[in-house]
């Protein structure tokens, strides 16, 4: 995913990968951005999340490929704009 700020559409500031676990074993610890907490996947607090997050959290939740380009005002204030594109998945080569 590919973040900008400022209003424009040149240069990302942010360029994101994200991964999906279906298992953890350990203790999540929490950083800059907060502590770590559980939620269920059908009650995630989106007021609380960046605003991007809804457009997004379920296709990766399902697995499903894509890139995705959002567009914030200011220093990531308000989301003006985005674009989401569903990837195909990787055909296997045969042997």
């Amino acid at each position: 995913m590919y973040f900008y700020n400022k209003n424009q559409r040149l240069s990302p500031v942010w360029t994101v990968h994200t991964f999906l676990a279906r298992q953890f074993d350990g203790v999540p610890i929490g950083g800059r951005e907060g502590q770590l907490k559980w939620f269920n996947v059908d009650a995630l607090p989106f007021d609380e999340m960046w605003e991007d997050d809804q457009y997004w959290y379920r296709l990766a939740l399902d697995g499903t490929r894509f890139d995705g380009w959002f567009y914030f005002s200011g220093e990531f204030e308000k989301l003006i704009d985005h674009k989401i594109e569903v990837k195909s998945l990787p055909s296997q080569i045969e042997s």
